[in-house]
């Protein structure tokens, strides 16, 4: 019986796959054609860390999280 290599199973999903994801899952929370604006914002260090500690605890990236955090205040006050 002839031994067959094994495919590799890779789990480990990029930023930016991650991304891709989150971004399908949410098409109705995307911007039109599902492009983004890139906008240069600034954090004291320590809010920036506690962002990274809350993004990595959800399995996101800052700027994913960001978007979330942003989403969810909104939407809390539109009510």
């Amino acid at each position: 019986m002839p031994v067959a290599k094994q495919p590799s199973r890779k789990t480990k999903m990029t930023d930016k796959r991650a991304e891709k994801f989150i971004l399908a899952a949410s098409a109705n929370e995307t911007e039109d054609d599902g492009r983004f604006v890139q906008t240069p914002i600034r954090f004291p260090p320590s809010l920036l860390a506690r962002i990274d500690r809350a993004a990595k605890k959800r399995g996101l990236n800052r700027s994913s999280w960001l978007r979330y955090a942003a989403t969810k205040e909104l939407d809390v006050e539109e009510l």
